[in-house]
């Protein structure tokens, strides 16, 4: 019980060093975004997700520079008649980065072991009320496409980069995905 408590807290110090480490201008999100509001206990430290992308891979890399910073993926058939499909880093269960033309347009986290949290600190599992919290006044908030209220979509733009964060919410009133990057980020069906 004590291990598992020490454990804890060095993997908290860790992501709060890693949060320390990081200066303002690395960070795209919105000004007030100092505390975590999501955070649970996880068993390795967090990946960082932010609208300019997830750890060293970077919205607008290149698919083989994308694989190479993933520490390798597997690569999906693209779309019919497109050239868009994902990419599953080896090092990841939650994340899905999806390729056009060549390069990463959007990064997706779904549920999985990993604990991923965004450069706000929200993470999967948040409220809709922690959200716009985090963002003050600054979303752009639509009903979902298929599923009944209180379903939602979320979405921060970072209009001087061309690039923003979306959250998903599902019909339990949590988010349930993110997507970082850039317009792809609007797509309801993936690549299309």
């Amino acid at each position: 019980m004590r291990n598992s408590r020490s454990m804890k807290r060095l993997t908290l110090l860790a992501f709060a060093g890693l949060l320390a480490a990081c200066d303002e201008s690395s960070v795209v999100g919105p000004p007030n975004a100092a505390a975590p509001a999501v955070l649970t206990d996880a068993p390795v430290p967090p990946s960082i997700l932010s609208p300019a992308g997830w750890g060293p891979v970077r919205i607008g890399t290149t698919e083989a520079k994308a694989i190479e910073a993933m520490g390798g993926g597997r690569a999906t058939e693209p779309v019919l008649g497109s050239t868009c499909h994902y990419v599953r880093p080896l090092s990841s269960g939650s994340i899905r980065v999806m390729i056009e033309n060549g390069k990463v347009s959007r990064i997706e986290a779904h549920g999985g072991a990993d604990h991923v949290v965004t450069d706000t600190g929200l993470s999967l599992g948040a409220t809709p009320d922690q959200v716009r919290a985090r963002y003050s006044g600054e979303l752009d908030e639509e009903p979902d496409k298929y599923l009944p209220a209180p379903a939602a979509t979320l979405t921060w733009w970072n209009r001087r980069e061309n690039i923003g964060i979306r959250y998903l919410v599902n019909s339990a009133g949590l988010v349930d995905a993110i997507f970082v990057g850039g317009s792809s980020i609007r797509n309801v069906e993936g690549c299309s």
